[in-house]
Parts: C-alpha cells; structure tokens; sequence
C-alpha cells in the first residue's frame, strides 16, 4: 500500500505541471490567405492608339508601338489587397513619309505607377495603376527640298490610368512567371509643333522654322507583358 501511494505521490505534480502547459497553437489560416510579397519585374509591349490630327504625318495608322520594361515592390499588405509601387519605361518610335518628306517621331514614356491589386487566388491577381510621369518626345522632318533635317525635342507631363490581371503560368521555387496584360488610358500634354534645322550655332546660314501642328500622345492603349516576381 505505501508503494502506491509513493507512486501516486510522483504522478500528481507531473499531471498539474502538463495541465498548466499551455498549448501551442496552429500557424494562423489568415496568413495563407494574404497577399504575398513580392519583387516583379516585366517586360513586353504597349499598343497605343492615337487619335490626334497632328500624330498623322508620322504615322499611316493611328498606331503607336512601344516596348515596355517596369519593376515594382509590394509595400503595403492588407489581407488579399496590396498596394505596390514602382517604375515604368515605355520607348518607341513611328516613321512615315507625308507630302514627300521622310518623319519620324521618337517617343519616351517615363512614370512611376502605383498599383492596388486584389489577389483572387494564388496564381490571379487583378489590379488597377495610377501612374504620374513624363513623356519626351523628339519629331524630325526631313524634306529633299531642305538643305538640313529639321527637328524638334522636349518633355512634357503625361501619365496613365490601367487596369489588368496577371495569371501565372510557371511555378518554381524561385522565380514565378505571369502573363499580364493590360487595358487603359493614357494622357500627355499637347508638344509644340516648331521644327528648326539641326545646325549648330555658329552656321552662317539662316533658317526659318517649319510649323507643324504639336503632337498630343493621349489615347487608349493595351499593354502585354511577361512578369516574374521573386
């Protein structure tokens, strides 16, 4: 009889002790239904469509082509909503031949987008840019009649309001891969149209300046992109 009641002496500290242990709980769900985090980076190209008189001697469409290159990182998260800024650069060019002379416009767009997006699920995300910036932009006109190829250059505001979706197609442990496109509006302030021959200052020769209409780069445009964010 002592020997039990030695045992059971034993017994009853070490069930309190393990009673008073407290559990320890399962990883939250709610993290699993987050917004990742993330860097991306994308590539791919933007067709704009221009719908301004003054785009026609530089172009035989109302098309504007355009490589695309941005990166953006995720900064702000709030269950499946994120918020991620970034950079864009849009570059491109149109040629064309209007009443016998050869144009060209080049064209570059720079802005910094905000993105807000909204994770469906793990592998969709949709989401909406606002994105503030510059646009420059350099017209040349070369005319056989003209002894020198008359230019002009210069910047001016512009920005872009899209929407889109990225889906993902290449899961790894590293790098995923989505494909993006995108759908929206781009605005830019009307350039002045006054091209000058490219000359330099000290030619003795003088030159008047050709007036064109200015270019005002604002339209729809559609934009199709490779990601991988990591």
């Amino acid at each position: 009889m002592n020997k039990w009641i030695f045992a059971l002496s034993l017994a009853l500290p070490a069930t309190a002790s393990a009673a008073e242990t407290p559990a320890v709980p399962p990883a939250a769900s709610a993290t699993q239904s987050e917004a990742p985090r993330f860097w991306a980076i994308d590539a791919g190209l933007r067709y704009g469509f221009i719908r301004d008189a003054a785009f026609d001697p530089y172009s035989d469409s109302d098309l504007l082509l355009q490589g695309t290159v941005g990166v953006s990182r995720t900064a702000l998260v709030a269950d499946r909503f994120s918020l991620a800024p970034g950079l864009r650069w849009d570059s491109g060019s149109t040629r064309a031949t209007a009443r016998g002379a050869d144009t060209l416009l080049l064209v570059h767009r720079v802005t910094m987008p905000v993105e807000g997006r909204f994770h469906l699920h793990r592998r969709i995300y949709a989401f909406g840019r606002v994105a503030p910036g510059a646009l420059w932009q350099r017209a040349t006109v070369q005319d056989a009649s003209l002894p020198e190829t008359s230019k002009s250059s210069g910047w001016v505001f512009a920005g872009d309001l899209s929407a889109g979706a990225s889906l993902m197609f290449i899961d790894t442990r590293g790098p995923k891969f989505w494909f993006t496109p995108e759908i929206g509006y781009a605005f830019a302030a009307r350039r002045s149209g006054g091209l000058s021959p490219d000359v330099g200052d000290d030619d003795p020769r003088q030159f008047g300046t050709l007036q064109l209409s200015g270019t005002k780069l604002s339209g729809w445009f559609f934009r199709a992109n490779v990601t991988a964010t990591f």
